[in-house]
């Protein structure tokens, strides 16, 4: 997470999977809390360290027990496939 999120990108997954009845945490990046590009405000459960993707993981998806995490947007469908495996 980071200031001038998108909305859609994180409430309506975050509210889908909460329904669900998947546990949800917000991870930020160094922060307790983040605006989104229109302002809305959301905190972070927990705090993430991410390198810089140019000199990081070579691989698409990375999993570190709960968090998975991509390099880039170019990632996502390895993401999603790595998303519904870890939800299985």
């Amino acid at each position: 997470m980071e200031d001038d999120y998108q909305e859609l990108e994180l409430h309506y997954p975050r509210l889908r999977l909460l329904e669900a009845g998947m546990r949800v945490s917000v991870v930020g990046a160094g922060k307790p809390g983040y605006a989104s590009a229109r302002g809305y405000a959301v905190t972070a459960e927990a705090n993430a360290e991410f390198g810089d993707p140019a000199h990081g993981c070579a691989e698409e998806v990375v999993r570190d027990g709960n968090l998975i995490r991509s390099r880039t947007p170019d990632d996502l469908p390895a993401f999603c496939r790595r998303l519904l495996e870890a939800l299985g």
